[in-house]
């Protein structure tokens, strides 16, 4: 079955999780959202374990079983990838200008709640 699918269907998985700090873990999980970020997917879901909603990257998931039992949890709608390292860690605020060209590459990999609209202007 497809993500997307256990998605709509609203079934549990559990699966094995090797994270970035090569620590492997055992998950149980609701999936909510599926989205692909910075050249990789992710699934959005709540972790039965931390007991709260986590980014998990699909290519660090294995052994993914599909267990027979449901939820009805849903994704808040709130809920943002984006972390707000602007205030946490004080970043700078970037005016980025893209050509017309790579417009879709930008709708591509950012969410339309951005601070500002994208500038795209003509380079020659």
């Amino acid at each position: 079955m497809q993500i997307d699918r256990l998605i709509q269907n609203k079934y549990v998985i559990t699966f094995t999780y090797y994270n970035s700090e090569l620590t492997v873990t055992e998950q149980t999980a609701e999936p909510l959202k599926l989205v692909f970020k910075s050249h990789a997917w992710y699934l959005i879901a709540y972790s039965r374990r931390r007991k709260e909603i986590r980014t998990y990257k699909m290519s660090r998931m294995r052994e993914l079983v599909i267990t027979s039992e449901l939820y009805d949890r849903e994704l808040p709608a709130d809920f943002s990838l984006n972390p707000s390292y602007k205030e946490e860690y004080n970043i700078p605020l970037f005016k980025l200008h893209f050509s017309e060209k790579t417009a879709y590459k930008v709708y591509d990999e950012f969410t339309r709640n951005l601070t500002t609209t994208p500038s795209f202007r003509t380079f020659l």
